[in-house]
């Protein structure tokens, strides 16, 4: 998959989703003297992928002269492998004309799109399969107010085992404590997953403390 950043545009946000980078990906980064920098982490996830990078610098200052320099690429991909999977990089909503040139000349749907970041090009192409699940997977939006009421729930869970398990053989465990509570609805099920998880004996004594302390949340 091509990867064509407006880096001028998008800068920073454009690469969220460099994690989800392969092998056979080809990022190209279309950029001025304002805007030549890049995080950290993003060029570490970027070298991990084993990706083809490319960088291509503005020559000569001009209106929309970035997009000019990315237009010309697509022709340039389109005439070597016509199957090509491309996503512009941009919040420019000026591309959409490349995108109604090029899509009565492809014969698969969303084979070239035009998104704000690198993991909504992913979610949006056509093919992708695995990564794109996983992609839509980690970037699944959740409910504040929910996610809120988790987490302290899973905090008050997390005090009360703590103080359960402080001091015993089980100090180090307490982590994957609060997980087997938190995933186990009935009493019954954190009695199996305690002994699946810690052996009979362990898990026998596990189960008691947790039953005669009352810090189920069952």
């Amino acid at each position: 998959m091509y990867f064509l950043i407006d880096y001028e545009n998008v800068n920073y946000a454009g690469l969220e989703g460099t994690e989800f980078l392969e092998k056979e990906d080809t990022v190209s980064f279309f950029y001025s003297d304002a805007c030549d920098k890049i995080v950290a982490y993003r060029m570490k996830h970027i070298e991990e992928s084993g990706c083809n990078l490319e960088i291509c610098k503005l020559k000569s200052a001009g209106k929309n002269a970035l997009d000019f320099y990315i237009a010309s690429k697509i022709g340039e991909i389109f005439a070597v492998d016509h199957d090509a999977k491309i996503a512009i990089i941009s919040a420019d909503k000026d591309y959409k004309a490349l995108i109604d040139y090029w899509k009565p000349r492809l014969q698969v749907q969303n084979q070239f799109v035009l998104c704000k970041s690198l993991a909504k090009a992913i979610n949006s192409i056509c093919g992708e399969g695995k990564r794109k699940n996983l992609v839509k997977e980690r970037m699944h939006v959740l409910d504040l107010i929910s996610e809120y009421a988790k987490y302290e729930e899973r905090k008050s869970i997390a005090d009360r085992i703590t103080k359960v398990f402080m001091g015993t053989d089980y100090e180090n465990l307490i982590s994957q404590i609060v997980d087997m509570v938190i995933m186990s609805d009935k009493p019954k099920e954190l009695y199996l997953n305690s002994l699946r998880t810690f052996g009979r004996n362990a898990g026998m004594e596990v189960y008691r403390k947790i039953k005669n302390y009352d810090v189920s949340v069952i």
